[in-house]
């Protein structure tokens, strides 16, 4: 009571969160290793449910998904076609509902992704993957890791995933479409 298990991480590893002496409590119970966060979330479980609407209708916006990109969501663990409607039923469902990073992952393999690139900053979601999928054939890398050369790690990256047959639009890296500096005031 008072405890909610808010994501699976891998087949060993979960995030829960609540009240923060009976989560103390439950960690000793299982003798495992914690890390805890800080802040306050009421996200991943049920009490999230009295703005329910409110926070779905913050997430409908006019959704065209682009060609060729398949969407799968970690509340519902399988592939969507995102809408208006169905990219904000997945926002709410991700707020309301544990997240099962192992489910997600194991439809993604399932449908035939082997390819996995996590955009964010930091490398979470690949080492998770890794551990998910294990011994299985997949290549999973992250663009953006904390370190001291990160144009660098992006651009091994971006010859890890051509090495690997993905085929990439490196346009971009020409500079042509590069945005105008902006001057910053004193």
């Amino acid at each position: 009571k008072h405890v909610y298990l808010l994501i699976s991480n891998t087949p060993d590893e979960c995030v829960i969160g609540g009240n923060r002496g009976t989560v103390e409590d439950v960690v000793a119970a299982l003798g495992c290793h914690w890390f805890p966060l800080q802040g306050v979330s009421t996200v991943h479980c049920e009490l999230a449910r009295p703005v329910r609407q409110a926070y779905r209708e913050l997430h409908r916006f006019d959704t065209m998904p682009p060609a060729g990109v398949e969407f799968y969501s970690c509340a519902w663990g399988r592939a969507y076609v995102p809408d208006r409607e169905t990219a904000a039923d997945a926002l709410e469902a991700q707020a309301l509902d544990t997240i099962d990073f192992p489910r997600v992952i194991h439809a993604a393999y399932a449908a035939g992704v082997r390819t996995f690139v996590e955009v964010g900053p930091g490398n979470s979601c690949i080492r998770m993957i890794g551990r998910i999928l294990e011994d299985r054939p997949h290549f999973a890398r992250s663009l953006a890791v904390a370190g001291p050369e990160p144009v660098a790690h992006f651009l091994r990256t971006l010859g890890e995933l051509h090495a690997a047959g993905v085929a990439l639009n490196l346009e971009m890296l020409h500079g042509s479409d590069a945005p105008a500096a902006v001057a910053r005031p004193p």
